[in-house]
């Protein structure tokens, strides 16, 4: 699992991949581990160091909030926290292609990554693809065409990326209602940080239930 603190000299590197059976979450603790192997660089896996939808649902229930509801909130709390990451809590962003075609949340969160001007890695050691041996060009695009296909060589590109990366802008302005997400996603980080329970994150995302609705 990636540390809560870090120090200063590290990045902390978002992983983005499928995330829905055990091989997957397999190899995506397998892809953190690698990255921050040397202490160059710092992880966030989220499945690891995240939320988890099935821990969460009955203390979240346990609060008065009937089943449908606390999955709603649950969705929600989750896309906070994940935003958050990868706009405000980590330096750039490792996306795991596998799959015949990428999962959409690993879409969603390098795109972000890649609009915000962050070093951004894609990988992929599967042959199948959806365009005849290729990914969607939209797809590879943000990376001009590049893709690693062996784990051993993701941190030196990724290191690369950041050599590369021109000086970082200032932080575009948001809308408000994006804004508000990634408040209620800090104040999730800092709870998973300070080793809350599940019960006192449970009770942060009924707080914020207003502004994840």
């Amino acid at each position: 699992m990636a540390s809560t603190s870090r120090p200063n000299n590290t990045r902390r590197i978002y992983c983005a991949g499928p995330l829905f059976n055990e091989s997957e979450r397999n190899f995506m603790s397998s892809l953190g581990a690698h990255i921050r192997t040397g202490g160059v660089f710092d992880t966030f896996v989220p499945h690891e160091d995240g939320l988890e939808f099935a821990n969460l649902l009955e203390p979240l229930k346990s609060f008065g909030v009937d089943e449908t509801k606390s999955k709603q909130l649950l969705s929600a709390a989750i896309f906070a926290l994940d935003l958050y990451m990868v706009i405000q809590g980590c330096d750039g962003l490792v996306a795991n292609l596998n799959g015949r075609v990428p999962d959409e949340g690993t879409i969603v969160e390098a795109t972000t990554a890649f609009i915000l001007g962050k070093p951004l890695v894609l990988y992929k050691d599967d042959s199948r693809s959806l365009l005849e041996g290729a990914d969607n060009p939209m797809v590879l695009g943000m990376t001009g065409g590049k893709v690693v296909a062996r784990l051993e060589d993701v941190r030196e590109v990724l290191s690369k990326a950041f050599e590369d990366s021109p000086p970082r802008k200032a932080a575009p302005s948001l809308p408000q209602d994006i804004v508000h997400t990634l408040e209620v996603g800090e104040h999730l980080r800092s709870a998973l940080l300070s080793s809350s329970g599940v019960q006192q994150i449970a009770g942060i995302i009924v707080h914020f239930a207003a502004r994840l609705a």
